[in-house]
């Protein structure tokens, strides 16, 4: 894709950025923004973003500072970026503080999803994806979970048909509830932050080696226990929760780190805060 993507822009400046969330800083954003401004990057210029969730997420908030705001082109590589983070404006790198506490909404001009794409992810990346997925589903269609659910790893990436419905619903869900609540002010859009308080915090922590799609799915199973124990979700919900995950191997064991270091990392994060006991 990136070679016909050269073809069709022939002439542009090709940038290469780190790859992972622990590059994803101000750091590197400030070396892009040198390196843009040095190739004679203006008013007119238009950034094209190809990777992941990081790629998007970093060139993003450059587009939005450079020249105090240009356009940018969204073309995601991996399903996580397809189905979340390149959709609904935000964009952010992380600080020793927490993850994406410096940011802003910026938009791109245009997300372009190509499907082939995913072809060549190893199983780590379509499950962190899939995580999102998941979620999306506990959020708006509980049959849509469990359709995911049911469908597997092996078949998402075998059947193209399966895979075009997971990425169209996906969207969908994501974008109904964005859409209401684009820069977050009515409170609406924080539902899209379901276990990322808990997930944001385990990467922190772990200095970005636990996988986001596991970190998310823990953090879904962990406020579904507490749900549970609160008395809003049902022992059966809870199972259908945790089977899902289990079946998808995003909930690996992770003992380096107290439950009370995790939560103290939480209160931290830049969503909605967890109250104080």
């Amino acid at each position: 894709m990136l070679q016909s993507l050269e073809k069709q822009l022939s002439g542009a400046p090709l940038f290469l950025v780190p790859r992972g969330e622990s590059r994803k800083n101000r750091k590197e954003k400030a070396g892009l923004e040198d390196r843009l401004l040095a190739a004679g990057a203006d008013r007119q210029t238009v950034l094209v973003a190809v990777g992941g969730g990081t790629v998007t997420d970093l060139v993003g908030f450059t587009a939005g500072t450079l020249q105090r705001g240009v356009a940018y082109l969204s073309l995601p590589t991996t399903l996580l970026g397809m189905v979340d983070a390149s959709l609904g404006g935000k964009t952010g790198v992380n600080t020793p503080a927490g993850k994406n506490m410096v940011g802003m909404f910026h938009p791109p001009a245009a997300v372009f999803t190509v499907l082939s794409a995913l072809r060549t992810l190893p199983p780590r990346e379509w499950r962190n994806g899939l995580a999102e997925c998941l979620k999306h589903g506990l959020l708006g269609n509980a049959d849509y979970f469990q359709w995911v659910a049911d469908t597997g790893l092996d078949e998402f990436r075998r059947d193209g048909d399966s895979l075009r419905r997971l990425v169209q619903q996906s969207v969908r869900l994501k974008m109904n509830v964005a859409a209401g609540d684009p820069r977050e002010a009515s409170g609406s859009r924080h539902l899209l932050n379901l276990g990322h308080t808990v997930a944001h915090a385990l990467e922190q922590l772990s200095g970005y080696r636990f996988p986001h799609g596991s970190a998310v799915a823990c953090g879904l199973l962990w406020e579904a226990a507490a749900a549970r124990a609160d008395g809003y979700l049902s022992a059966g919900s809870l199972e259908k929760v945790a089977r899902a995950m289990k079946r998808f191997g995003v909930l690996p064991a992770w003992t380096e780190r107290t439950p009370e270091d995790i939560l103290h990392a939480a209160r931290s994060d830049k969503k909605p805060p967890i109250p104080r006991s």
